[in-house]
């Protein structure tokens, strides 16, 4: 059995690093630091043995340490590196994150070079994945309690209604309305939430896809064109589909010319939580 090492990310925090590169590539410094030393320190910390022990070069290290020294987030104490940001964030909602590779199979011996598990792309990399993991399952939730607050099932009955149309009125909606499209998100969508390109997030979802961290359904709506006048004037019947703004594109689809809209995703396992300090 493979034993895995768990980190909390405040959202807060993730969601303003996937802002820019320098942040990201600071917040995932000191993922790595803290996954590769227990006290989260580097000591003899030259740049080096940092280099070395992150897994990247003069620019990279230059760029991302700067970062995380100004903002507070890494410390130096002589000769030493220390982390001292705090990823999990009180009072506020938390990414778990699982990590499963480690340094050594077996016991280590005093000559053993130490790298990080992960490199700093993977690391970067993972944090983009937990925001928009945090955003589905955001999303989810007020998809399924806008549900149960309007088309309740027989099953859930009218006090689970009554209560979801008071989560709703707390969340700004007077009258929860339900729209089709609610469920949906779009790569574009998705590239802004992760501060990445389109092909990245696609990219990123195939990844959490395979692992089951979440479900991927594709949306298809049946069109009235004929099938032979497609396969003639296609270019020309998608050009117009696009001129008049409608949304998405035109495919086929079982034999048939269909419109693919934006895909619905669920989280199954769910990887938030809300941590209360109590001394705030």
């Amino acid at each position: 059995m493979r034993h895995k090492r768990i980190i909390y990310l405040g959202n807060k925090l993730a969601g303003e690093a996937v802002g820019s590169k320098e942040s990201l590539e600071a917040l995932a410094v000191v993922l790595s630091i803290k996954l590769t030393f227990v006290d989260s320190i580097i000591k003899d910390a030259t740049a080096v043995r940092v280099m070395k022990i992150l897994r990247i070069g003069y620019t990279r290290y230059n760029r991302a340490i700067n970062y995380a020294l100004n903002a507070g987030w890494l410390v130096r104490k002589g000769d030493n590196l220390v982390a001292v940001l705090k990823l999990k964030q009180p009072n506020s909602f938390n990414i778990k994150l699982c990590f499963t590779r480690h340094l050594y199979k077996g016991k280590r011996r005093k000559d053993d070079e130490i790298v990080s598990p992960y490199t700093l792309t993977e690391l970067c990399n993972i944090i983009r994945q937990g925001v928009l993991l945090f955003h589905i399952s955001r999303q989810s939730t007020v998809y399924d309690t806008v549900i149960m607050a309007t088309h309740p099932s027989r099953k859930q009955g009218h006090r689970a209604m009554l209560g979801a149309r008071r989560r709703a009125q707390r969340w700004g909606m007077c009258e929860p309305k339900l729209k089709g499209n609610a469920n949906r998100l779009s790569y574009a969508r998705m590239a802004e939430i992760a501060g990445c390109s389109k092909t990245k997030s696609k990219s990123l979802v195939r990844s959490l896809v395979a692992t089951g961290a979440i479900t991927k359904r594709e949306n298809y709506k049946r069109t009235d064109i004929d099938v032979h006048e497609y396969s003639v004037h296609g270019a020309l019947i998608r050009q117009l589909h696009v001129e008049a703004r409608k949304r998405g594109f035109l495919v086929y689809h079982n034999g048939k010319v269909c419109v693919r809209f934006a895909n619905s995703y669920a989280v199954n396992r769910n990887p938030i939580r809300f941590k209360f300090d109590r001394a705030v």
